[in-house]
């Protein structure tokens, strides 16, 4: 039995292999439960549950299927409607989820499987109230969003706004293979593209240097003296990126393998105040710069 968890949006996702053991562990908790209760998962920046692939043991069960990700919810705040996963996953299959994830402690970083584990245990308890993220991030040491005024585009600078086409890039041959950089630069590569890889400079760690130096490499600019496309990074300290791209009146960007999207993680369009800086962006904490994208950038 073979994992995937569901977390980045830039780099590829971490895959692992299930010890028989819990892998048959995994399926009497399911089978208890008569099966998964997740559907795919609702496009978010930071924990979208584990898709778990059966190995050739399995051959009666399906292919494939997600867990720990329950269906939305709508739960109402003084403020404003956000969106919530279910308030409680089902105990089999919220054992389930933390037992893969424990397993997988070896191969990927402490601090993406935290942050997979308080979801889920968040899920089980009760939705933590959006308005208190602030709080939770100084709490567990994390980097809160930094305020980034939006660069003035004016003359030599050409804004290129292209056409907000997410039936394009949500077309499954598109959507499975292009990531958040892909759509920052326009540009289908096929390959999940990464930073400074086309030209042999990809970045050597998840920080914004780093991650900006390797786009500058393959094309992007710090200044706009001409045609460009307006992007923004921000990053999970130390464990991914994630990019936006200006149409304009509003920003749209991809969540990894998954859709295209004009909206921030509570379900708001990011335009006029909300921004790439200001938005709520999950674990990407740390909002970066804007950089400008001339045209023929290619990125792979």
């Amino acid at each position: 039995m073979r994992v995937m968890l569901d977390v980045f949006s830039g780099r590829p996702n971490p895959t692992w292999q299930v010890p028989p053991s819990l892998a048959q562990h995994v399926r009497q908790l399911m089978s208890r439960q008569g099966g998964p209760v997740s559907a795919a998962p609702t496009p978010a920046l930071g924990y979208r549950g584990l898709l778990v692939g059966i190995g050739p043991e399995d051959a009666d069960a399906p292919a494939a299927f997600h867990i720990g990700v329950p269906p939305l919810a709508t739960v109402e705040t003084k403020e404003e409607a956000v969106s919530a996963r279910r308030a409680r996953l089902p105990d089999e299959e919220r054992e389930a989820v933390l037992a893969l994830l424990e397993s997988a402690r070896p191969l990927v970083a402490r601090a993406v499987i935290d942050e997979a584990a308080r979801s889920v245990e968040l899920r089980g308890d009760g939705v933590a109230p959006r308005a208190n993220r602030s709080a939770a991030l100084r709490a567990s040491g994390a980097e809160a969003p930094t305020a980034a005024e939006q660069p003035e585009v004016e003359p030599p600078c050409e804004p290129i706004l292209a056409a907000y086409s997410p039936w394009f890039w949500n077309t499954p041959s598109v959507r499975l293979r292009n990531n958040c950089y892909n759509y920052a630069s326009n540009y289908v590569s096929n390959f999940v593209a990464q930073p400074g890889r086309r030209v042999g400079r990809q970045y050597d760690e998840f920080s914004c240097e780093a991650v900006a130096r390797a786009a500058i490499a393959d094309g992007f600019r710090a200044n706009c003296d001409g045609p460009a496309r307006l992007a923004a990074l921000a990053v999970w300290p130390g464990h991914d990126f994630h990019w936006y791209r200006s149409h304009g009146d509003f920003w749209g960007h991809k969540l990894g393998i998954y859709s295209a999207r004009n909206v921030d993680n509570r379900g708001r369009v990011i335009a006029g105040a909300l921004t790439p800086a200001t938005c709520d962006r999950g674990p990407y904490t740390q909002f970066c710069s804007y950089l400008f994208v001339p045209p023929g950038v290619e990125v792979f």
